[in-house]
């Protein structure tokens, strides 16, 4: 059987805090849409009929257990599908099954369950890549804040696994083929048309007119959020809770959100980041951008521009006042305030109890 003649299967393989939520919803909002354009996007067990929510992180996870079966099991459930779409189409034409994990850019071995699909498919790669700086500190807030005491600890202890992008490539590389794979950088001034959306249809030929596209971001909060965080960890329930951001987002408004720099990280202590991943950059940049001038990545902002200062005294007690006048606006409203005021109150005390020792 040629390439021309196989089902294509694409694998968004993430990675996380690179706008795979956005692709998800897109997909889970429009899988019949989808599906008519030949597009099949499989369901949380990898089959069809079931729940569909644009992901299957979970069934990934459940591999683990027991790889050698697990890829022989993936195997018959995506052969399955696409025999199933040929047989209500008549075979007119080859569909393409997307499968998206952010996960499978977490842990090497994944790669393994696609060995020897390339017999049955052609299976292309798509992975998001973003500045290391930004993405270490969008990981501490999003996830490790919430479970360890020490940011610059952490960071140590993950250079070998967050944000090498070439090592992250290699076993897929070595499995499909560089020319199986597509790298795609997480920044509006790389995606097609500045819109995360119609990059990633663009990847993979979709026609979204007509289709329903929203941003389904995981936001980024600002200084002053994630110190707050920090000094009260004890309220999350594992680095998945994410009640006490609901609180954020819901009582805080907009002014919780970041907007300039995080000052998380220093501009020295970015570029020394940067430094550490510069071969690992430059790999990147000479396989899949070769053509371009510059570096892989966008500069670091100058010194000279905004940074974010709500991490400072005054910008943590302006956090502050605003969740006290929103629970306010809860109870004055009669709706239940119980859980997310406990939160407050923890933060509250937490806070003012350093403010003083200080």
């Amino acid at each position: 059987m040629s390439v021309d003649s196989k089902a294509k299967l694409f694998v968004h393989i993430g990675g996380a805090k690179c706008g795979s939520s956005t692709i998800q919803l897109f997909m889970k909002s429009n899988v019949a849409k989808l599906y008519r354009q030949g597009f099949i996007v499989p369901d949380v067990d990898m089959r069809s009929g079931g729940e569909c929510i644009g992901e299957q992180s979970q069934y990934f996870e459940n591999c683990k257990d027991s790889m050698g079966d697990a890829g022989l099991d993936l195997s018959e459930r995506l052969i399955a599908l696409r025999d199933e779409y040929y047989s209500k189409s008549g075979e007119s034409e080859q569909p393409v099954i997307i499968v998206s994990a952010e996960n499978l850019s977490c842990w090497n071995n994944f790669a393994e369950l696609f060995d020897g699909l390339g017999n049955e498919f052609d299976v292309k790669v798509l992975l998001y890549i973003r500045r290391q700086d930004d993405y270490y500190v969008s990981f501490w807030q999003q996830w490790y804040l919430k479970t360890n005491d020490d940011f610059w600890a952490w960071v140590l202890h993950s250079l070998k696994w967050i944000g090498d992008w070439s090592s992250v490539i290699e076993p897929w590389v070595n499995i499909l083929g560089e020319e199986n794979i597509i790298i795609r950088r997480f920044s509006r001034k790389y995606f097609k048309g500045g819109d995360l959306l119609a990059d990633f249809s663009n990847a993979l030929g979709i026609n979204i007119e007509n289709m329903t596209c929203v941003i389904n971001e995981n936001p980024s909060y600002c200084d002053g959020v994630t110190f707050l965080a920090s000094s009260v960890r004890d309220v999350f329930d594992g680095m998945h809770d994410n009640e006490f951001y609901k609180m954020m987002a819901e009582w805080g408004g907009p002014p919780i959100y970041k907007k300039h720099l995080s000052q998380v990280m220093n501009q020295s202590q970015r570029k020394a980041l940067l430094n550490y991943f510069a071969d690992s950059n430059a790999k990147i940049k000479e396989q899949y951008f070769h053509s371009e001038s510059g570096e892989l990545f966008e500069p670091l902002i100058e010194e000279d521009q905004k940074t974010d200062d709500s991490g400072s005294v005054e910008g943590r007690v302006e956090i502050l006042i605003r969740l006290i006048f929103g629970c306010y606006k809860e109870t004055v409203q009669n709706r239940s305030v119980k859980l997310h005021s406990g939160f407050l109150a923890q933060h509250a005390a937490a806070f003012f109890k350093k403010s003083r020792s200080s």
